[in-house]
């Protein structure tokens, strides 16, 4: 019996995606599929997952689509597994061999809780080298409040409840490369509450051609995508004072960076002209010296 689908949009990842199939073949409970979405790999992982489907234990299915971004696959995956308990887990990554039975003993406690709609899990790769234990476990936190409340915490697991995810995607602009992954989160945050658990799920490591090493140049090459993601912040009436003011300060550098308008994708107020020298500092941290990822 299947009940939670765990997905993995992958590009080129045939080497790194067998210590993941390792570790989801040591789960101590089985009850899930592995769904693996190839973003037009020209590597060998249609064979090498074709062979794990042959040979393995799991319940993996496998999906080829043309390259058109991580955030293209994981809408695709969407299309398969937002009817379940769900999970996005990186090609680059792998799980402890608790994973799934600590995901669905979480959700069997929690899922007639209607005010919570996914529970959070810190990456062992992006906490903060003290114990997880100084975090509570099983904390109600917004989404857009967690990396405030959670000082520390770069990486987070989202497990969304079925259905959650119904109709929301990526938005997707042909000519851009990049989405990042706020993109999605904004449009669930007022959906109501994460519960956060700090013992990690997923470990990893960043890795030098990854998504995350790249993020200031590709987004650079994708000026709607970066358009979108402040638009949504602006929208959002949650968004707290620190928050707002990062975008504004964060959004200016951005169009110094690109010779924009200064306040494009922005409002002219308050929070634009006291962001102006953070502006600048954040420029000058980020962006000097770094192309776009096309150029």
């Amino acid at each position: 019996m299947c009940e939670l689908k765990i997905f993995t949009p992958t590009y080129n990842r045939a080497k790194e995606l067998v210590k993941l199939k390792d570790s989801l073949e040591k789960q101590t409970d089985q009850r899930f599929e592995w769904l693996i979405i190839d973003d037009g790999s020209v590597d060998e992982t249609k064979a090498v997952v074709e062979e794990w489907i042959k040979t393995s234990s799991l319940n993996i299915r496998y999906i080829y689509q043309k390259n058109g971004g991580k955030h293209t696959a994981f809408n695709r995956a969407l299309d398969e597994v937002e009817d379940y308990l769900n999970v996005c887990v990186d090609s680059d990554d792998w799980v402890t061999e608790d994973m799934v039975a600590r995901v669905l003993a979480d959700d069997e406690r929690n899922w007639n809780d209607e005010t919570i709609y996914a529970y959070a899990y810190a990456n062992a790769y992006g906490i903060p080298s003290f114990s997880v234990d100084k975090f509570p476990q099983g904390i109600k936190t917004k989404e857009l409040s967690m990396g405030f409340l959670l000082p520390g915490v770069k990486e987070i697991v989202r497990v969304y409840k079925p259905r959650i995810l119904k109709g929301i995607r990526f938005p997707v602009y042909a000519e851009e490369p990049f989405m990042p992954e706020s993109a999605l989160l904004l449009q669930v945050t007022n959906l109501g509450d994460i519960l956060f658990f700090s013992k990690p799920i997923v470990l990893g490591e960043y890795l030098p051609n990854g998504l995350s090493s790249k993020f200031a140049s590709l987004i650079l090459s994708s000026p709607k995508a970066h358009d979108y993601i402040v638009s949504k912040k602006m929208e959002n009436a949650t968004y707290s004072f620190r928050g707002m003011f990062q975008t504004y300060y964060q959004g200016e550098a951005y169009n110094m960076k690109l010779k924009r308008p200064l306040f494009k994708a922005l409002r002219f107020n308050g929070y634009a002209v006291l962001a102006l020298p953070f502006a600048v500092l954040f420029y000058l941290k980020k962006y000097f010296g770094i192309n776009r990822s096309n150029e």
